[in-house]
């Protein structure tokens, strides 16, 4: 009995003693879940979630402890790479490039609609040859026989004759006032600006001057009208030879006065009246001063024949210069009678020829073939 009671006391403390000992912990929580990939194309997939953090120790003697919780689930994988992007869009088609412009023309040339032209110099020899013989002065306009609104665009002598100061018939002014176009009647004519009524712009066939003759003209009358030199014309005023004055002067201005009747046919090719030779019109004329030759048939050689008639010659002693001086006295114009009466500043009778003078502009060709030592080439 006594044995019983002892083997059951032992029992007793023995389950206390279990009790009082350290309890096991709790299982550590699952690991959190792994975060989902980031975006930008599908993302990656999550990564694993992270190891659950260590069991948490029991209480003495009491219940075992709760276990800890699990440790924090690990970082999601990273995104999986973001998708190509779409390709451009094809370029928008280029504008169509605009009209080429004309190349520059070359040095010394202007441009006139759209043709490169050698340059015009800014005078009336010049602005007669490239201008007013290839667009004014055709026979049935500004020709020399019939010519229109009494304007003879025909030479050069006859130009500066028409224009240079010389009033319009068809308003209140002049052609040409040299150094202002603006007042110039004919800057209106070929701009075709506050015309007369009942008249139109010239040249009236066709589109009119280019722009590049329009100002060659402008400058040419602001510049003073200048006549221009006298050599390498190009014919349109004769150099300062004897044959030259004589054929494009004497011959078709003086003749007709001071040379006989003459129906012969000219034998002379260049004769610039073709067969015609002019004279007869005045005896008293021709008995003071023949300008022709010693063949009637045949005016090749006036040129040379008419040269001692002039050069070194008293004028005649039974007209109105009688005593006054010779004709022409070489290197001397001014002092030179056929110049002179030329140009109207003679002090004996009438200026030569008396009804129409001759241009300034061959006047001063004959005074500069004097000033040169009036030669008879």
């Amino acid at each position: 009995m006594g044995y019983l009671v002892g083997l059951v006391l032992v029992l007793a403390l023995s389950v206390v003693g279990c009790s009082e000992a350290e309890g096991t912990g709790g299982s550590g929580g699952d690991g959190g879940v792994g975060g989902d990939g980031g975006s930008a194309g599908r993302g990656g997939e999550g990564g694993d979630g992270g190891t659950g953090g260590g069991a948490g120790f029991g209480g003495h003697g009491g219940r075992g402890g709760t276990g800890g919780d699990g440790g924090a689930g690990g970082m999601g994988g990273a995104g999986g790479t973001g998708g190509h992007g779409g390709d451009g869009g094809n370029g928008g088609t280029g504008g169509a490039g605009g009209a080429g412009g004309m190349a520059g023309c070359p040095t010394g040339q202007i441009e006139c609609d759209g043709v490169c032209i050698d340059e015009i110099e800014r005078t009336l020899v010049s602005i007669q040859t490239r201008i007013f013989s290839a667009s004014c002065a055709f026979s049935a306009c500004h020709g020399e026989e019939l010519p229109q609104a009494e304007l003879d665009l025909s030479s050069v002598g006859a130009s500066e004759m028409s224009l240079i100061n010389v009033d319009s018939v068809q308003i209140d002014g002049k052609r040409v006032t040299p150094g202002d176009s603006a007042a110039s009647y004919l800057m209106n004519k070929l701009l075709g600006e506050n015309l007369a009524p009942g008249t139109q712009r010239m040249p009236f066939l066709g589109p009119g001057l280019c722009d590049a003759k329009l100002e060659a003209v402008r400058q040419w009358i602001d510049d003073g009208a200048p006549i221009g030199s006298t050599g390498g014309t190009g014919g349109s005023l004769p150099e300062p030879k004897w044959s030259e004055i004589y054929w494009n002067i004497v011959f078709r201005e003086c003749v007709v006065c001071h040379g006989p009747p003459n129906d012969n046919t000219d034998q002379n090719p260049n004769n610039p009246f073709g067969g015609a030779i002019p004279g007869g019109a005045s005896p008293e004329a021709l008995l003071a001063l023949n300008l022709t030759g010693v063949d009637l048939t045949d005016t090749t050689s006036w040129a040379l024949d008419a040269h001692s008639a002039v050069v070194n010659a008293s004028t005649s002693a039974t007209g109105v210069c009688a005593g006054q001086g010779l004709l022409v006295i070489p290197f001397e114009s001014e002092n030179s009678i056929m110049p002179q009466k030329m140009r109207g500043t003679q002090s004996c009778g009438l200026q030569m020829p008396p009804d129409v003078p001759i241009a300034q502009s061959l006047v001063e060709v004959v005074e500069e073939w004097v000033d040169l030592g009036a030669a008879n080439d």
